[in-house]
């Protein structure tokens, strides 16, 4: 009985041994079929979602090429910077005391650090600052927190501020242009990102660099015409008139005659883009190049002009300006007062509006046409600028006599600050074409002949005499040098028609008449103090810029004028 009972119970024993080995076994062919599976299966997809939670592949920032005059002088330049990157849930798993560290480190506050890593609690990225300084950084990772880590990249900074800001422009937060030279000239300031493939752990921290992938290509430097020195005066100058005399916004061109080279070119109100907090992109507008307005009696120079290619008058013509005032249809244009017979000259050097409409009646309205069409009104002046406008030139339709004679002295036509100094740039040069440029050039441009050596040369002449004391351009006198120029003062154009009471101040000129070598041109916007005269306003700016660009670059004085 007993042997048969405990052979009874082995057997059972096995029995239920056999089962449970037999199922382990099917259990570790299941589990063995699965690695198998998942191996070869589902192993691509298994590693790339291992790789994403660890292989990193991060951009190495290219340099962004530098901007600078055309003496080398740094407008727009890259530093290096460093952005910290965090994950706010392992960050604030760290002490109190570590934090306060940090927010010193990085130039905060322990409540504004404390505040930041609340409002993003829930997440698992934050920007924890950016574009620190190296040394800030370094300061911060030297608390080897977890949950931190740096991401290297390039500050731009404006070493010039708003001097320069309305040519030059800024780039975005990613260095991309914006404004100005960085938006235009993106493609060659901007260079290649590289790639570089790193393994992170749960931390943010890297464990391993896997190497390069792609190196970055650094962007090219660019050279602009700008003259950095005559830069700051023509800054300066112009926001001194400007808010002496209670301007809207004011305007200055300096070009180089033989090259068209733009020496300078200053707005106001002008702008700071390296304190991006008080910084509103509508006020980097560059007026000088964008923005419209009546040139005045600044465009006498070119009724005379035309007048003298026309071949119905010479320089000592003589017109009959008396009573001081014409009737035009139903209109009567006026002078200051009466000025009886002038010649050429005596009607720019008075400024007289009956002078230039007499003439201008006298010209078919094609030949007064012609000689503004060949200046470049109405058309860019191929400065590389963005956004330069074209400005308004009237057609051949201009057929009204009131139409010729309004036009005659700067109305019914509209042109940019930019466009005006190109105008007086090609008489000043002998009346051969030119075309502008922001960026440096190597040396003198030649141009075709669209205005008379003869007819442009006698109008110099004449424009000097606007300077002597009987003229309207005495305040733009340069000791020394012989200087032509005009005034010229315009009603301004509101929605409701011109406004008698609101003006555009104006003076346009050239230097040295010896050998011209510079034009300026100066417009004040809507001036609202007692005076508004072009003469009165304008001048004194002209006579600044002049004298900087002439001392700077080594024009000796004219002999003739030094004498007197």
């Amino acid at each position: 009985m007993y042997n048969r009972a405990g052979r009874h119970k082995v057997a059972v024993e096995y029995g239920r041994l056999l089962i449970l080995l037999v199922l382990l076994g099917l259990a570790a062919l299941v589990v063995v079929f699965r690695l198998f599976q998942l191996q070869f299966d589902e192993g691509t997809f298994l590693k790339s979602q291992g790789d994403r939670r660890s292989v990193r592949t991060i951009r190495m920032p290219a340099y962004r090429g530098m901007i600078v005059d055309r003496n080398g002088r740094a407008l727009a330049v890259s530093t290096p910077a460093v952005n910290l990157e965090a994950n706010p849930r392992i960050l604030l798993q760290s002490s109190l005391e570590n934090r306060a560290a940090l927010a010193s480190a990085i130039g905060l506050s322990s409540a504004e650090l404390e505040q930041r890593l609340a409002k993003y609690a829930n997440k698992d990225f934050m920007y924890l600052a950016k574009h620190l300084e190296p040394i800030r950084a370094d300061a911060a990772l030297a608390l080897k927190l977890k949950g931190l880590w740096p991401r290297h990249v390039y500050k731009r900074s404006y070493p010039a501020g708003n001097v320069a800001s309305h040519v030059v422009g800024l780039t975005d937060g990613l260095e991309k242009g914006q404004e100005g030279i960085e938006l235009i000239y993106e493609d060659r300031l901007n260079g290649a990102q590289g790639k570089r493939t790193i393994i992170k752990d749960l931390y943010g921290q890297v464990v391993k660099d896997l190497g390069v992938v792609a190196a970055p290509r650094d962007g090219k430097n660019l050279s602009l015409s700008l003259d950095l020195r005559v830069q700051y005066v023509a800054h300066q100058a112009l926001q001194e008139a400007a808010e002496q005399n209670k301007a809207q916004s004011g305007s200055l061109v300096a070009l180089d005659i033989e090259s068209g080279e733009i020496l300078a070119m200053a707005n106001y109100p002008s702008v700071d883009p390296n304190n991006r907090r008080l910084l509103r992109p509508e006020a980097l507008r560059n007026r000088a190049a964008t923005d419209i307005y009546d040139p005045g009696s600044t465009l006498k120079t070119f009724t005379i002009l035309a007048a003298l290619e026309s071949g119905l008058f010479q320089p000592w013509s003589k017109i009959d300006t008396a009573p001081g005032r014409i009737l035009v249809g139903k209109k009567w244009i006026t002078d200051h007062k009466p000025y009886g017979v002038l010649d050429l000259t005596g009607i720019l050097m008075h400024s007289s509006n009956v002078g230039v409409t007499k003439i201008a009646l006298e010209m078919e309205a094609q030949q007064q046409l012609d000689v503004l069409y060949q200046l470049g009104f109405g058309s860019e002046t191929g400065a590389g600028l963005p956004a330069e406008t074209s400005g308004f030139a009237p057609g051949y339709d201009l057929w009204r006599p009131i139409e010729r004679a309004t036009l005659a002295y700067g109305y019914g036509i509209s042109v940019s600050v930019l466009q005006l100094a190109k105008a007086y740039a090609v008489v000043a040069r002998g009346g051969r074409q030119l075309d502008l440029s922001i960026l440096e050039r190597n040396g003198p441009v030649d141009g075709p002949q669209v205005i008379s050596e003869r007819s442009s040369k006698q109008v110099l002449t004449m424009l000097e005499a606007v300077l002597t004391d009987e003229g309207t351009g005495k305040n733009a006198r340069v000791p020394g040098y012989r200087i032509a120029g005009k005034t010229g003062t315009a009603k301004k154009l509101t929605a409701q028609g011109y406004d008698a009471k609101r003006y555009l101040s104006w003076f346009a000129g050239v230097a040295p008449v010896s050998h011209p070598r510079y034009a300026v041109v100066v417009m004040l916007n809507d001036p609202s103090g007692k005076r508004f005269y072009g003469g009165d306003i304008a001048a004194p700016v002209f006579s600044d810029v002049m004298e900087s660009l002439l001392r700077f670059n080594g024009i000796l004085p004219d002999a003739s004028v030094a004498k007197r």
